[in-house]
Formats: structure tokens, C-alpha cells, sequence
């Protein structure tokens, strides 16, 4: 088991890093008139802009499902690993220690990102102004 814990959370971080530094750095160039550093939440979600961060997230999970598809089934996100739990794909010990290193991985790239981009990190979900 422990051969492919490892390998889920390197895959969820690779997935996510690249995921949301993508999203933050199309971000950062659609934030306007700010000054320099800009900062990404202000950002207006034009057409174009959601297809860069939607090509964003389609070209990280498939290049780390390619990666990675071996070693962990894929398995990047613990809402999947949960339901191949439920369904008796995976083992429940096994898909609760995998889920938890999805959620590190994913901590561990959102922190990183947010470390190396100016402003905050901004890639939430959802299309609604505020």
C-alpha cells in the first residue's frame, strides 16, 4: 500500500500545481488596469479566459492520468476515490489513505502556487460576480 501512496499524492500535487498555475497566470494577465504585481482576483471572465483555464486543468489531468495511470489507477481526486470505495473497486482502508494523500497533494500545490504567483490565489469555482 505504501507503494502507491507516494505516487497518488505526487500526481494530485503535479495535477493541481499545473492546474492552478495555469489558472493564475491567465489570471494575472486578464486582471486589467491594476498595477504591477496585478492581482488575479480581479480578473473578468471572458469567454477566452475560461477556455485557457479550462485547457488548463483538460492538459495537467491528462498528462498526469497519462503518467500516472499505472501506478494509482488515476486516481486524483477522493470524490473518485470514494466511489470506487463504494462500488468495491478499491479496498475502504486503502481508498481512505489514498483520499487523504489527494487532499494533502492538493494543499501542498494550492500553497506552492500561491507561494510563487503574486496577489492570492484565485481559483475558485464559480462563474457569479460578487
Amino acid at each position: 500500500m505504501k507503494g502507491q501512496l507516494t505516487p497518488c499524492f505526487t500526481g494530485t500535487f503535479l495535477f493541481l500545481f499545473f492546474a492552478f498555475g495555469g489558472t493564475q497566470a491567465a489570471k494575472i494577465n486578464y486582471a486589467g488596469n491594476d498595477p504591477l504585481p496585478k492581482d488575479p482576483t480581479h480578473a473578468v471572465p471572458t469567454p477566452d479566459l475560461l477556455l485557457y483555464v479550462s485547457i488548463c486543468f483538460g492538459f495537467a489531468l491528462t498528462v498526469n492520468v497519462w503518467v500516472f495511470y499505472r501506478v494509482t489507477g488515476a486516481l486524483f481526486n477522493p470524490a473518485i476515490t470514494l466511489g470506487c470505495v463504494l462500488v468495491g473497486g478499491v479496498p475502504p482502508l486503502k481508498g481512505a489513505l489514498m483520499g487523504i494523500a489527494q487532499l494533502i497533494g492538493g494543499i501542498a500545490a494550492a500553497g506552492l502556487v500561491e507561494g510563487l504567483t503574486p496577489g492570492t490565489l484565485a481559483v475558485g469555482t464559480g462563474l457569479a460576480r460578487e
